[in-house]
């Protein structure tokens, strides 16, 4: 399984380390040789939004609803029709399906690196629960804007996600690794890491 595993990597078909963790979930060989990386500080985020937040244009709302959420917006990129799939490939592990019943959400479209620097803890049994791995409360934003959105645009609530975010800094970095490398060094800089 390791020379598998080392084939995999220098072809560059290991999955992303989000999808990863939750193989690890389930399968003991995954939890006993993956290990969680040392967790870097909280407050780096990247928020991903869909193509069907650009197809109804709400990227712009977005950015301002993040930033009333408390996080500093530190970069914005358009993802270049061309990189879509190669970056839906490689984060959230690979999963960018949508519900049968309606219209297709789509991939990755637009990429936000956001700051925060009084990120806040997690409350509650159930969302930890629900959110293991999540070092920012400030992140479920991203419930409040789709529960918005669907209300808006009269698509059921549950399911509905126009877009996604890291679950806490380690990730925020992997998705920059993938998304945007000319980012990671400043990301890391920020959090005081480099």
């Amino acid at each position: 399984m390791d020379e598998l595993e080392e084939a995999l990597e220098q072809n560059g078909w290991l999955p992303p380390a989000d999808c990863i963790s939750v193989y690890g979930k389930t399968n003991s060989y995954v939890a006993a040789t993956h290990k969680e990386v040392a967790a870097a500080p909280p407050g780096l985020s990247v928020f991903i939004l869909r193509e069907i937040a650009e197809r109804y244009g709400y990227i712009e709302r977005f950015e301002e609803e993040i930033s009333k959420a408390g996080f500093e917006i530190l970069e914005t990129w358009s993802i270049p029709f061309k990189d879509r799939p190669k970056i839906a490939a490689k984060t959230r592990g690979s999963n960018w399906s949508s519900p049968k019943d309606r219209e297709d959400e789509g991939g990755p479209a637009y990429f936000i690196l956001a700051y925060d620097n009084a990120p806040t803890k997690l409350k509650g049994r159930k969302l930890k629960k629900r959110y293991p791995k999540l070092d920012n409360a400030r992140c479920l934003i991203k419930r409040e804007i789709r529960k918005t959105v669907a209300k808006e645009i009269g698509v059921p609530e549950k399911h509905f996600n126009p877009l996604h975010v890291s679950d806490n800094s380690s990730e925020a970095l992997d998705y920059i690794t993938v998304i945007r490398p000319d980012l990671l060094e400043k990301s890391r800089k920020r959090l005081g890491i480099a």
